[in-house]
């Protein structure tokens, strides 16, 4: 089609430079191609990070729909949810040092936690961000291939420029040198500058390194 100069309409998410040599000596000949960069939204890379950060499940997660009456649950534990609830609302209006929830699978720690998101953006907040942790570490790596169409660098940059983090399920991850060095760098960084950050997990806070 180029030596005989025919009509062609090309799509592509490279960049000429990170074409093989023969397509791009052709692509980028100005005597019969023309490059036009289309904008108008997030790149391939903040595409996926917006999936990562933004889970699909987050929305149905809100202050309103937290049950904390359940007849299955003892008076005790109703009155201990009911505390959390209002712990979580007050973080929400004023999200200042880090929140913590602790407890087993099923009680209600990620709910309130996307609820805190959830009632941010409400209100017309922005810079708050949710991620699981297994989910995160997976991505991280990921992004670290040689090969990966998304910057390693802008992963870190997005969370830890984040208003307000949410740390879902840490402890959850398989605890490898890599991933153990990643996740102790970002919170070091929001320790560090006191940012605003929320964190659920199942194990003990002995059971961390």
């Amino acid at each position: 089609r180029y030596n005989a100069q025919l009509p062609t309409v090309i799509t592509t998410n490279l960049q000429p430079d990170e074409m093989p040599d023969r397509l791009r000596t052709r692509v980028t000949d100005t005597s019969l191609c023309q490059l036009v960069l289309v904008e108008g939204r997030e790149a391939a890379g903040e595409d996926q990070l917006r999936d990562l950060v933004n889970p699909g499940f987050l929305d149905r997660m809100t202050f309103e729909n937290f049950k904390v009456r359940d007849r299955r649950l003892t008076v005790e534990q109703m009155e201990n949810l009911q505390r959390a609830l209002t712990g979580a609302r007050l973080f929400a209006q004023n999200p200042e040092g880090w929140l913590i929830f602790q407890g087993d699978c099923g009680t209600g720690k990620t709910h309130l936690a996307a609820a805190i998101v959830n009632d941010i953006r409400k209100r017309g907040g922005t810079g708050a961000y949710f991620v699981v942790v297994p989910d995160l570490l997976d991505h991280l790596r990921r992004a670290f291939n040689p090969e990966s169409r998304i910057s390693y660098d802008l992963v870190f940059d997005l969370l830890r420029s984040a208003r307000l983090l949410v740390l879902d399920d840490l402890g959850a991850q398989v605890s490898t040198p890599w991933a153990s060095e990643k996740l102790f760098q970002l919170l070091n960084h929001l320790y560090n500058y006191r940012l605003p950050t929320v964190i659920t997990m199942n194990c003990g806070l002995a059971e961390l390194p």
